[in-house]
């Protein structure tokens, strides 16, 4: 329920706020939206926050779209890995 993840989100950020780790919801969101897009093109994810209708594309995992969706994101995150281990910036 995007709701709740939303809200423990929120409070996680208001309670660490100050203390240097105010990327952590963030990095958290980023990585919640994209395991909701990884569920929309291999499955099917709710269209209301409370159930209902189901939408997504439904491509077969090990499939070429799975091989290609990997080995795009993998090339894209290597230059943020670079910058987040201290690389010259972007």
């Amino acid at each position: 329920m995007p709701e709740v993840v939303i809200a423990g989100l929120w409070l996680v950020l208001h309670v660490l706020e100050g203390r240097g780790y105010e990327w952590f919801p963030l990095a958290a969101a980023a990585a919640w939206g994209s395991h909701l897009l990884a569920d929309a093109i291999f499955g099917r994810i709710p269209l209301l926050i409370l159930g209902g209708r189901r939408v997504g594309f439904t491509f077969k995992t090990g499939g070429r779209v799975d091989a290609a969706v990997t080995w795009v994101l993998s090339v894209g995150c290597l230059p943020l890995a670079w910058w987040a281990l201290g690389g010259p910036g972007l």
